[in-house]
């Protein structure tokens, strides 16, 4: 998010992450790049993660993303922290970093 318009990936380019997750339904990948469209998708009520192993861990229900209406220091996306992911619940690993 800059400027109110959102983003996905790097240098156009979508990471693995933004192909799995919706907003309202919708893949963000169908929102325009550097758009308003994408910012309010990504700040919306209802963004979740699709990913197979995701929904299934979660009783077939894709997980909810913290998705702040508006922007809030270590919550975005790329700050999830790896270090926690081999000893930390499964709920550690989207915890905002609040050192990013």
């Amino acid at each position: 998010m800059s400027g109110g318009l959102g983003s996905c990936g790097c240098a156009g380019k979508p990471f693995v992450y933004d192909r799995s997750v919706t907003s309202n339904g919708t893949p963000i990948l169908a929102f325009p790049d550097n758009s308003a469209a994408l910012a309010s998708a990504l700040q919306g009520t209802d963004v979740r993660f699709t990913g197979a192993a995701a929904v299934a861990a979660n009783g077939s229900v894709a997980p909810k993303l913290y998705a702040p209406a508006s922007w809030q220091s270590g919550s975005a996306r790329k700050t999830s922290r790896p270090s926690i992911h081999r000893a930390a619940p499964v709920s550690a690993a989207s915890t905002p970093d609040p050192h990013a």
